[in-house]
């Protein structure tokens, strides 16, 4: 063996190296996908989650009270045209 090719041991190592980078490379890309649909699909989640959270607190007091004091619908009517649209994905 010449003194300018590298040892098996180094050859391995480097096999192994460009191995890890291009993990690690097609990894990146991937988790940077996921976090683009993610951001596409749950565009709407914190609107929504506000809407809910007082919904249920609103649900929530309506149940604690008397049931001939208990009026369900309000909740509904006041509930239209406030709850969060939600958006279609087409592919």
């Amino acid at each position: 063996m010449s003194s300018d090719q590298p040892a098996s041991g180094e050859v391995t190592c480097g096999m192994i190296i460009r191995e890890l980078v291009e993990t690690e490379c097609r990894y990146v890309q991937r988790l940077e996908i996921l976090q683009e649909t993610t951001r596409l699909l749950f565009s709407n989640l914190p609107p929504g989650l506000i809407f809910q959270r007082k919904f249920l607190v609103g649900l929530q007091g309506t149940a604690e009270l008397p049931w001939q004091e208990q009026r369900w619908g309000r909740h509904f009517i006041r509930a239209v045209g406030v709850i969060p649209s939600v958006g279609l994905c087409i592919d």
